[in-house]
């Protein structure tokens, strides 16, 4: 059986901020670091066959404390990437909505509808496409074991819509991973099931000497 280890980067200072961050990068924060940190304690133990990490500098600074000991390089893979913004990324989101009124309020309310094509945007479907292929690559190279991927809060909430298979238009009602957040979805004979969706416990822990 193959188990995915799937996990949304620490909290940024963008993140904190409420600015889109999409292709841009912003470093963890120290409360992004705790996180992530306490979630390495929690993952001590598991042994890993690879770890996977979008190419943006958040989810590798995340994959980083979670690999801790472990001898395994991190594999750099660009389709895990969040959501790309094109010109509104990078800014606060009041900005956004204020530019371009109709696709802010599609992309938070009627993401069927969304269209970012004037401000060179991704759309859905095409976050959807290479987050799901690139799960679809991973299961293909590794058929037991345990596999740690992180990667951003929409990519994530693509990749479990493939495995849900749920429509665009219930897209935010399906829950959204928190920072640090954990899934493990197991595959096995091709069928996928999620063990565990979105849990944060690991941040309701005590650890002084993370803080």
């Amino acid at each position: 059986m193959l188990k995915l280890y799937l996990v949304r980067h620490g909290q940024t200072y963008w993140n904190a901020n409420g600015m889109l961050q999409g292709h841009c990068n912003s470093n963890l924060t120290e409360e992004g670091i705790r996180q992530a940190k306490l979630l390495s304690e929690r993952l001590k133990d598991v042994k890993f066959e690879v770890i996977y990490s979008s190419d943006l500098g958040r989810a590798i600074e995340t994959a980083e404390i979670l690999k801790g000991e472990r001898i395994q390089e991190i594999i750099v893979e660009k389709d895990l990437k969040e959501m790309g913004f094109g010109k509104v990324q990078g800014v606060y989101k009041e900005e956004f909505e204020k530019a371009y009124p109709v696709q802010y309020k599609n992309l938070w309310n009627f993401p069927h509808n969304y269209d970012p094509s004037e401000f060179g945007g991704e759309t859905f479907e095409e976050v959807e496409k290479r987050a799901a292929g690139i799960i679809e690559d991973i299961i293909e190279k590794h058929s037991e074991g345990n596999v740690l991927v992180v990667s951003h809060g929409l990519c994530l909430k693509l990749i479990f819509k493939f495995i849900w298979d749920h429509s665009l238009e219930q897209f935010w009602s399906d829950p959204t991973p928190k920072n640090t957040s954990l899934s493990i979805v197991s595959i096995e004979k091709g069928k996928m099931e999620i063990e565990l969706f979105g849990d944060i416990s690991h941040l309701d822990r005590v650890a002084d000497s993370y803080i």
